[in-house]
């Protein structure tokens, strides 16, 4: 059953949310580059949808009306699918595929053969400093999304695991797990997106990778119409996945 939801409101171009989209496309090529990384057990293909080009401003309001559409009728489509990667060097699955311009019915099989899928999310904090200064850091989760994606479970019948990229780790917990544990006390307002969000302690999770080479900043200007508007994005940078990250995934594999 189709989910209402609001079409969202296409933000104008602010360089805060210039620096919170590109993260987040940062963010899903670490944890790409993590999985893939040679000699590894598993393999990652892009799922979610393309984010098209932010350059263009009418493309952009484009598709975030065709993203609300398909998590109306699907479900919110998980930023990765996870594979054996024995299917992989098999020839089962093409290591290719662009899956994110594909409609959910075209490539059914492959979202069948995935062992797990990936909700990916960025943070702009440093594990290892926060912890130094005694604070513990937080899964967040919108409460607004978490009815997409249990639809999208439920259509495909697969586990999310919700994904906190840091500047120096990688975070993972089971979605339902989360969502069990977020939603006994209150969501607050994020001042930052106006969303009321749920906040879930990282010790409930497992350390999925570990940072092995920092990222760099690179100066960047985007133009509308005429207005300059600077800002930065994390380039490069490497993480390498944990033993936890093995044992979690194929322990799903077993279940």
């Amino acid at each position: 059953m189709a989910v209402k939801r609001e079409i969202r409101r296409v933000p104008p171009p602010r360089p805060d949310f210039l620096i919170n989209w590109f993260r987040g496309v940062w963010a899903e090529d670490k944890v790409i580059d993590a999985i893939n990384q040679p000699c590894g057990y598993w393999f990652g293909l892009r799922y979610g949808p393309s984010r098209g080009d932010i350059n263009d401003y009418e493309r952009l309001k484009s598709y975030l009306r065709r993203l609300d559409e398909a998590m109306r009728r699907y479900g919110k489509r998980p930023d990765v699918l996870v594979f054996r990667r024995e299917d992989i060097e098999q020839g089962i699955i093409n290591a290719s595929l662009d899956l994110r311009e594909r409609e959910n019915a075209e490539i059914k099989s492959v979202i069948e053969q995935s062992v797990i899928a990936l909700e990916v999310r960025s943070s702009l904090w440093s594990v290892r400093e926060a912890e130094n200064y005694g604070k513990e850091l937080s899964f967040t989760l919108k409460k607004e999304d978490i009815k997409f994606v249990r639809l999208w479970e439920k259509t495909y019948n697969k586990t999310v695991f919700y994904v906190q990229v840091f500047y120096d780790a990688i975070y993972g917990i089971l979605f339902e797990k989360l969502v069990k544990i977020a939603t006994r006390k209150k969501p607050r307002k994020f001042s930052k997106t106006g969303k009321l969000t749920y906040t879930v302690p990282l010790h409930e999770g497992v350390k999925f990778a570990e940072l092995k080479e920092e990222p760099k900043l690179e100066v960047r200007i985007w133009r509308h119409k005429g207005n300059i508007i600077p800002y930065v994005v994390f380039t490069g940078g490497l993480f390498e996945l944990t033993p936890e990250f093995d044992r979690e995934v194929s322990r799903l594999c077993k279940s």
